[in-house]
C-alpha cells in the first residue's frame, strides 16, 4: 500500500471512528457503547495492521498487538511473516524455526513475501535441495535474496538440470518479481535469468563477452522492464536477443555493444581502478549503425536509456550518429557523445543534434570519453595546450557552439519538454585520472547562449577538462 493510500485511509478510519460531542448532554445519560478493537471490521483492521508494519520494519508494535488476543493474531500473522531474514546456517535458531513454520503451516508460508538469505556466504552451510524444498511453501514470494548462499548452494539452487529454482516445478517462477544474486554467473546463464516471465529488473556486473554469446532460449519473451550491464562488455548477440525479445523494456543501461572483432587487453590487476576486468580494444571504426538497429527493438517503450563507451578503444569514428528521434517515451538520454559526434579532429559537422534526439526527452546528458572534446581536443592522455590557450582568450564563433544553442532554439518545436542539458567530459583515461575538471562556472559562456538556454527554461551545464598541474 502507497505512503498516500494509507494516510488516505487512516483519515477515513478517524472519521468512521470519530462521534459529536453533545454539549447539553446529562450527566446521568447512558454513554455511548465502546467498540473494542478486535471488534472493528477487517477492512479497518487491515489499515492499522498496514500503519503499524509501515512505520517499524522490526514488527514489534505488530506483534505486541498480536499476542494481546487469538482474534488479532489471525490478522496480524500475514505481517509477521511478511518479510523475513535469516541466516541459512544449521546452528541458526531462527533458520530452524522458520523453516519448520513453513513446512508444518501453509498457512505461514502464503503470508511470506519476501526472503533474505542474510551473513556471508561463509555462514552458509545448508545444502541447497533442502532450501528448494523450503522455497516451495512460499507460493505467494515476490522477493528472493541469495546474497547470503555461496556458489555452491545458488547456482544449483538456480540452474539444477533437473529441478531449476525457477522452472515450472515451483511457483516462485510466476511469483517472484525481484531476484538479487552474486557475481560469478555466466553469460548462459544470465541468457536464462532474464526469460523469467515475473522478473521485471536485472543488474549485472563485471561481464566480458569477447566472444559474443549468441545463444539464447528459444520462444523466450522477455517481461523485463529494467535492465543494467554495469562494468561490463557486451557483444552484440546477446543484447540483440535481450531486446528483440522485450515488449516493455523502460530503463536499460549498458556500455555500447561490442563487434565480434574486439579485442580483449590484458586484465587491469588488483589496483583502485580495478573494477573492470578488461578492456576492449577495437581495430574498427566506431558506428552507430548497428546500435541504432538493436535500439529499434524496444523503441516504443524505452523511457530512460544508458549508454557508455567505459573501458573502449576504438580505432577512429566513421561520422555516423545515433538517431532516437523514433522513440516515443523516451525521457532520460545519458549517453557517450561519441554516439551523436565525432572527434573534432574529424572535422565534422555537429549541427542538427536535436533532430536525433526523441521529442519526449527531458534530461540530456553527453559523456565525452578521453579523447572527444567539447570545444578543444586531446591527444596521448593530455589536451593539446594550443587549443586550450587559444579557447581561454579569444571570442568563441557562433559556428562553434551552434549544435548547442540548437537545442534551445528548437525547444518550441521538437523539445518542449527538455528541461536540462549537461555535456560532461571525463577525467579519465585507460582507468586512471589524467585530467582535472573545469567546471561551467570557470567558462564565460557567450552572451547569446546563456540568454537563449534561459529563455527557454533549459539549464546548460558544461564539464570540461584540463591538463593536470605537474
Amino acid at each position: 500500500m502507497s505512503p498516500k493510500s494509507l494516510q488516505r485511509n487512516l483519515t477515513l478510519l478517524r472519521r468512521s471512528l470519530g462521534k459529536p460531542v453533545q454539549a447539553n448532554a446529562s450527566s446521568t445519560s447512558p454513554s455511548s457503547p465502546i467498540t473494542l478493537l478486535p471488534d472493528l471490521p477487517a477492512d479497518i483492521l487491515h489499515i492499522i495492521l498496514e500503519f503499524l508494519y509501515s512505520k517499524d520494519k522490526s514488527r514489534s508494535d505488530v506483534i505486541n498487538l498480536a499476542l494481546t488476543c487469538r482474534a488479532l493474531l489471525n490478522f496480524a500473522r500475514q505481517y509477521i511473516a511478511r518479510d523475513v531474514a535469516i541466516i541459512p546456517h544449521s546452528a541458526s535458531k531462527e533458520f530452524k524455526l522458520f523453516r519448520r513454520s513453513v513446512t508444518s503451516n501453509p498457512a505461514y508460508g502464503k503470508y511470506v513475501r519476501s526472503l533474505t538469505f542474510s551473513g556471508g556466504d561463509s555462514d552458509s552451510d545448508i545444502r541447497s535441495w533442502k532450501i528448494r524444498r523450503m522455497l516451495k511453501h512460499l507460493p505467494s514470494l515476490h522477493s528472493l535474496d541469495l546474497r547470503g548462499l555461496n556458489d555452491d548452494q545458488a547456482k544449483p539452487l538456480l540452474f539444477s538440470s533437473k529441478f531449476p529454482l525457477l522452472s515450472g516445478h515451483l511457483p516462485l517462477r510466476d511469483t517472484v518479481q525481484h531476484l538479487e544474486i552474486g557475481g560469478g554467473l555466466d553469460l548462459e546463464q544470465i541468457s536464462k535469468l532474464v526469460s523469467y516471465p515475473a522478473i521485471r529488473k536485472w543488474r549485472f556486473w563485471n561481464l566480458d563477452d569477447f566472444s559474443c554469446y549468441s545463444k539464447f532460449p528459444r520462444n523466450s519473451t522477455v517481461h523485463l522492464e529494467e535492465l543494467v550491464f554495469e562494468y561490463s562488455q557486451i557483444g552484440f548477440p546477446l543484447i540483440e536477443n535481450i531486446l528483440r525479445h522485450s515488449y516493455q523494456l523502460k530503463i536499460l543501461e549498458c556500455n555500447v555493444p561490442i563487434p565480434r572483432s574486439a579485442k580483449e587487453s590484458s586484465p587491469r590487476g588488483d589496483d583502485e581502478y580495478s573494477s573492470w576486468a578488461s578492456e576492449a580494444q577495437m581495430d574498427i571504426h566506431f558506428s552507430t549503425i548497428q546500435v541504432g538497429y538493436v535500439l529499434s527493438h524496444v523503441a516504443k517503450t524505452l523511457r530512460k536509456l544508458t549508454l557508455f563507451t567505459k573501458e573502449q578503444i576504438w580505432d577512429k569514428h566513421d561520422g555516423t550518429r545515433l538517431d532516437l528521434s523514433s522513440f516515443l517515451e523516451l525521457k532520460e538520454v545519458t549517453i557517450s557523445a561519441m554516439c551523436v559526434v565525432a572527434p573534432l579532429p574529424d572535422k565534422l559537422s555537429r549541427q542538427g543534434l536535436y533532430k536525433l534526439l526523441p521529442t519526449a526527452i527531458e534530461s540530456l546528458k553527453l559523456h565525452f570519453p578521453f579523447n572527444v572534446g567539447v570545444f578543444y581536443s586531446t591527444a596521448e592522455g593530455k589536451v593539446i595546450t594550443g587549443e586550450y590557450n587559444a579557447f581561454g582568450v579569444k571570442s568563441m564563433d557562433v559556428s562553434e557552439y551552434k549544435w548547442i544553442s540548437e537545442l534551445a532554439l528548437h525547444k518550441s518545436g521538437s523539445l518542449r519538454d527538455l528541461k536540462e542539458v549537461s555535456l560532461l567530459e571525463d577525467t579519465s583515461a585507460r582507468g586512471k585520472e589524467v585530467f582535472d575538471c573545469e567546471e561551467w562556472k570557470k567558462w564565460k559562456q557567450p552572451y547569446s547562449l546563456k540568454c537563449e538556454f534561459e529563455k527557454a527554461c533549459i539549464q546548460l551545464f558544461v564539464s570540461l577538462r584540463t591538463n593536470k598541474k605537474e
